[in-house]
């Protein structure tokens, strides 16, 4: 299963479900990340099931779940576009919508899908944050018409000064409650490879690797604490290629009919 959470096709060198660390540096995957309630659960309460093909040391066949399938992609990529037009494309996808069908406020879900429902900033200052005021503040601070402010510049600089309290306390008050927020959203998306916000068919509103297409599936696997991006293989009828982990909110501590759901076989190459 650890092979999955840092794996995604990149190169037909290897099968899509090993990492391709020659070419790739490691990064922290989203299992590890603070979330409410007690981090992520997605099907850990039962016991994974995943092996190699008898037939083709290639495949990896694991057993779980199809989901859910991808309505929508982003057409902002977070390492490639500026990162304020990533999470306001984010906003928006959430904002397009009428209803959630956890249930939950869209005006709460604007704050708390970009920072993947995180307990905690990923800041060091040991400040409690009102991730709530800290959005508002964020929005607020949009509208002034300071979009043009170059964020990873001044994150890059705030992390090699180590001067993080000294920024949270400039005179700005804006800027004061902002980043906590902002700089925890940023890091959730660096989690992924090239972040994008999407859309789902039963209408979840997540945040996928940058290789996610329209019509590409969601995954949940037996034993993983995330979903997963897979897509039907071209090349093998009846096997998917597996994209990477994705956040999908609503279904990150377990799909609430998970009796509805037919149990499968997803075979990947």
């Amino acid at each position: 299963m650890e092979l999955l959470y840092h794996a995604g096709f990149c190169t037909p060198r290897f099968p899509s479900w090993i990492p391709d660390w020659i070419t790739n540096t490691p990064r922290q995957t989203i299992t590890t990340w603070p979330s409410k309630p007690y981090g992520f659960s997605a099907c850990t309460q039962v016991e994974s099931e995943i092996r190699l093909s008898s037939k083709d040391k290639s495949v990896l066949v694991a057993k779980g779940y199809i989901v859910d399938k991808v309505n929508k992609v982003g057409k902002t990529s977070f390492q490639t576009s500026d990162r304020l037009l990533y999470l306001q494309e984010l906003s928006s996808f959430i904002l397009s919508l009428t209803s959630y069908p956890t249930g939950e406020s869209l005006n709460d879900l604007v704050w708390k899908i970009p920072i993947g429902d995180s307990i905690e900033p990923t800041s060091t200052t040991g400040v409690k944050v009102d991730f709530r005021a800290a959005y508002q503040a964020f929005t607020e601070y949009l509208q002034l018409g300071t979009q043009d402010t170059d964020w990873k510049m001044e994150i890059l600089q705030a992390r090699a000064m180590a001067k993080i309290k000294q920024f949270l306390f400039r005179p700005q008050e804006l800027r004061q409650l902002l980043w906590p927020y902002l700089r925890t959203a940023l890091d959730f998306a660096e989690r992924f490879a090239d972040a994008r916000a999407c859309i789902t068919q039963n209408e979840y509103i997540g945040i996928l690797p940058g290789t996610a297409m329209n019509g590409d599936f969601i995954a949940v696997l037996h034993g993983s604490s995330v979903p997963f991006l897979i897509r039907k293989s071209d090349k093998r009828p009846g096997h998917y290629i597996h994209l990477g982990e994705c956040y999908i909110h609503g279904i990150m501590q377990g799909m609430p009919e998970t009796r509805k759901l037919k149990q499968t076989m997803i075979r990947l190459h």
